[in-house]
């Protein structure tokens, strides 16, 4: 356990064009973190990202966190 009982948490959706529109289109502030899901699905999606999700990870102006798709049951 983190000793962390709450955390407060606020979900802002950039939108755009193209990823970089996305992810200019939010104001992002001291603490911020960046939330991406992983979109590639299969056994190559293990290895690589999608070139968007590769572009954001490598130019996000914050921390960035990639999180699996999620398997079907």
């Amino acid at each position: 356990r983190s000793g962390i009982d709450t955390v407060d948490a606020e979900v802002t959706i950039g939108a755009g064009a193209t990823w970089r529109d996305a992810v200019e289109a939010i104001e992002w502030a001291a603490g911020d973190v960046l939330v991406l899901g992983s979109g590639a699905a299969g056994q190559a999606a293990q290895v690589f990202l999608g070139s968007a999700a590769a572009k954001i990870l490598r130019h996000a102006p914050v921390p960035t966190m990639i999180v699996p798709r999620r398997q079907p049951a």
